[in-house]
């Protein structure tokens, strides 16, 4: 297939590129930054995705069979520090793009990435992970834009039979990503102290939340397993389906990190909603074969590695 990466430069965009590409698909990228040179990409488009127009240009000059969308604002305290920002990329983004198709594209096969956030923490405490048709409760600006553009894809899907579905992840990370996200910050810190240019005092949010991990690397590969056989109109999890604390997966740095420091809390760092609730993937695992296959040892050593050797 010829794939139309949105937000190609980013953090999953770029991992999103490869494993495509590994898997025999043309990539083309768009983002509102140039992407990185080592890309393997058959054309690069640069523009701002709340702008209409962007999405007709791309589809009508590069005719792609699908298309990724990842663009958009992925850290929570920004969408809520910048509400208009917010709902202009995470949900006006999309309903750009799904017009553009409409319109002009409605063969295009779309899937559009929001968050298991969307689901709200009311679901926390279950005996069951939650399914994809549970109701959507989100608690924050940032999840009410995705829970709208999650629910606008599917409406686009239902109501002008245009082939979209929805990607639900978790919390997911690996080599490469920002800093602004817990578990780089958390690499960061304590490289910086390795190699002295910090005190040896890790601050954090709240240790004892629990959170749901998987690697990007596992994560880019359900995306292009739906890509290539997931259901019209229908969402999907996708998530490892295990809860880590928080201050396990500092332990974990510090035992590669080989070195001793002083925890501080800092209350700016801790959020409303604190920890992730469980999941089901089983409709993905059925659907595609998709399992998680990295384990969250493996991922964190290769993100030390990866800030070892810069």
């Amino acid at each position: 297939m010829r794939v139309l990466v949105t937000g190609v430069a980013g953090f999953a965009g770029r991992y999103a590129t490869r494993e495509l590409v590994r898997r025999g698909h043309e990539v083309i990228g768009l983002d509102r930054i140039p992407a990185p040179t080592d890309l393997p990409l058959t054309l690069r488009f640069i523009g701002d995705l709340t702008r209409p127009e962007i999405f007709i240009e791309c589809l009508r000059d590069a005719k792609p069979d699908a298309c990724l969308h990842l663009a958009g604002l992925a850290f929570v305290p920004q969408g809520v520090a910048q509400p208009r920002v917010n709902f202009e990329l995470n949900t006006l983004g999309v309903l750009n793009l799904l017009e553009a198709a409409r319109q002009g594209a409605p063969d295009l096969r779309i899937l559009v990435v929001t968050t298991a956030q969307i689901y709200g923490p009311g679901q926390m405490g279950r005996e069951t992970p939650v399914e994809e048709d549970a109701p959507l409760r989100p608690d924050s600006l940032y999840t009410i834009a995705k829970a709208a553009a999650d629910e606008t894809a599917l409406l686009y899907a239902r109501q002008f039979h245009l082939q979209v579905l929805t990607a639900r992840p978790h919390n997911h990370t690996g080599p490469g990503q920002s800093p602004a996200f817990a578990v780089p910050a958390f690499a960061h810190q304590i490289h910086r102290m390795v190699r002295g240019e910090i005190p040896a005092v890790l601050r954090t949010g709240n240790p004892d939340s629990l959170r749901d991990f998987t690697d990007v690397r596992d994560i880019v590969k359900a995306y292009a397993l739906l890509l290539e056989g997931g259901r019209p109109g229908q969402a999907y999890n996708i998530a490892s389906g295990q809860l880590v604390r928080m201050g396990d997966i500092i332990d974990r740095l510090t035992l590669l990190a080989k070195i001793n420091f002083k925890r501080e809390t800092n209350p700016d760092l801790i959020r409303p909603t604190d920890s992730s609730i469980r999941v089901s993937t089983q409709r993905i695992r059925q659907e595609t074969g998709w399992t998680p296959e990295i384990e969250l040892d493996t991922t964190l050593q290769d993100l030390w590695q990866s800030l070892s050797t810069d």
